[in-house]
C-alpha cells in the first residue's frame, strides 16, 4: 500500500477571524500579522492540477493533468499546531512555535511529512525480474519526515521564512529553504507572489533521485549526484465565492540544477505546477 501525503492542501479561509503564522502561501494568500489565536478550520474541495517535467512516478501514469478531492487545514493550541499545505511543498507539518514576538515567529517543527510511503516489503533487487525492478524503481518511496525550525517574518506586504529540517525517519539528508512572498489586494481578489531558493544535501538528492548499484537496470543506470540548489517562482489569486467557499489558483516553476536533470528518474528537468481549486471552509 503506498500513501501520498505531497497532495494534501492547505486552504485559505478569507472568512476566519483567526490570524496565523504558518506555512509561506498560507499566510501570504491571507496577508495575515503574526500573531497566535487557538482555533484553526478545515477544507475540503475539488482541484485540478497539471505537471510538466519533474520526476517519473510510473509508467501507467502517462497524463500530466490530475483531478481529485482535496483535504486539509489547520489547528493552533497553546503553541502546539498542525497544518497541511501543498502549496510550497511542505507537506504535512506538526510543531510547537515558541517564540511570536513583533515581526518574527519562530517554530520547532516535529513532523513534517511529506512525499510517497509504500509499506509493502519488497526485495527488489534480488527476487524481481528487469520489467518489475524497473517498475519498483518509479513507485519506490520519496517519503521524507523532517525535524527542525521554521522562523517567519512580516514587513509590511512582504513575508520572509527560513527553514530548516534533516530527515528523521531514513537519515536522508538536509533541506533548508528560504522564501519570500508579497500579496496585493484588490478588491476581493488577492494576488500572489513567492520566490523560493531551496538547498537539499547529497543524501536528500541521493534519495529522491539516485540510482544504486543494486537498484540498476537497463533502463535506470547507476547516478550518484551531490548536493544542490534549485529556486521556484509563483504566482496566484485567492477569490471568496461566498462565506465559506474559496477559489484558489496558483502556477509556480522551478529550475533544477543539472545534475537533477540528468537523473534517468527524471522526465524532463525543469517543472511547472499548475493547480486550481474550489474549495469550502469548515
Amino acid at each position: 500500500m503506498k500513501v501520498t501525503l505531497s497532495t494534501l492542501v492547505v486552504f485559505t479561509s478569507i472568512c476566519s477571524p483567526l490570524v496565523l503564522a504558518g506555512d509561506i502561501a498560507q499566510d501570504i494568500r491571507t496577508g495575515s500579522e503574526l500573531e497566535r489565536e487557538n482555533g484553526g478550520y478545515f477544507g475540503v474541495g475539488l482541484s485540478v492540477a497539471h505537471v510538466d517535467g519533474g520526476r517519473i512516478f510510473s509508467d501507467d501514469d502517462e497524463a500530466d493533468a490530475y483531478l481529485g478531492i482535496s483535504l486539509g487545514g489547520t489547528y493552533y493550541y497553546n503553541g502546539l499546531f498542525i497544518e497541511a499545505s501543498q502549496g510550497t511543498s511542505d507537506g504535512l507539518n506538526i510543531g510547537y512555535n515558541f517564540l511570536n514576538k513583533g515581526n518574527w515567529s519562530v517554530d520547532f517543527i516535529a513532523l513534517s511529512f511529506q512525499g510517497r510511503l509504500e509499506t509493502e516489503d519488497d526485495d527488489r533487487e534480488k527476487s524481481l525480474n528487469e520489467n518489475e525492478r524497473n517498475d519498483a524503481m518509479l513507485e519506490r518511496n520519496t517519503f521524507y519526515n523532517g525535524a527542525g525550525i521554521r522562523a517567519t517574518a512580516n514587513f509590511d506586504d512582504y513575508i520572509f521564512q527560513y527553514r530548516l529540517v534533516t530527515d528523521i525517519h531514513g537519515g536522508n539528508g538536509i533541506v533548508s529553504t528560504a522564501r519570500i512572498g508579497r500579496s496585493w489586494q484588490i478588491q476581493n481578489w488577492n494576488l500572489h507572489s513567492i520566490l523560493s531558493m531551496e538547498y537539499s544535501s547529497s543524501e536528500t538528492n541521493s534519495y529522491l533521485y539516485g540510482v544504486t548499484e543494486q537498484e540498476a537496470t537497463s533502463r535506470f543506470a547507476e547516478y550518484d549526484l551531490g548536493s544542490s540548489l534549485k529556486y521556484s517562482g509563483e504566482v496566484g489569486v485567492t477569490y471568496p465565492l461566498s462565506e465559506h467557499t474559496v477559489f484558489t489558483s496558483f502556477v509556480r516553476y522551478t529550475d533544477l540544477p543539472q545534475e537533477i536533470e540528468d537523473s534517468p528518474l527524471m522526465k524532463d528537468g525543469n517543472e511547472t505546477l499548475f493547480v486550481t481549486s474550489i474549495s469550502y471552509i469548515f
